[in-house]
């Protein structure tokens, strides 16, 4: 069983963890040939493991990087193909609703230390 202070320090960790992931948005979008069976799919980082791992034929279509004053950096590929301009939409909303989310996080966190001060 944890002691109170490895309680304590495992929560401070967490929550500096959860903040630090929260100033920044990264999504990359790729398309290819992946093969993965069911248990290479149980999480995200997981997968991102196991796809180092695999044998996969990846492009990547777009990369999106934002830091939470809205400084970004955007690559997309060029000469995009049709298949390629629909999967970069998909990229785009999937950074808006992201976005709007981690904004929302933002704003639940600021109310939650409002209430501790």
């Amino acid at each position: 069983m944890a002691t109170p202070n490895e309680t304590k320090d495992k929560f401070w960790t967490a929550l500096s963890t959860f903040f630090t992931d929260l100033v920044t948005l990264d999504v990359v979008t790729m398309t290819g040939d992946i093969s993965l069976t069911v248990d290479d799919v149980s999480g995200f980082q997981n997968i991102m493991a196991n796809l180092k791992e695999k044998t996969a034929d990846l492009k990547t279509v777009a990369v999106s990087h934002h830091e939470i004053d809205y400084d970004a950096a955007m690559f997309i590929k060029q000469n995009l193909d049709d298949d390629e301009k629909e999967i970069l939409k998909l990229h785009l909303e999937t950074v808006k609703s992201a976005q709007e989310m981690r904004n929302k996080v933002v704003e639940l966190a600021t109310n939650a230390l409002k209430l501790l001060a």
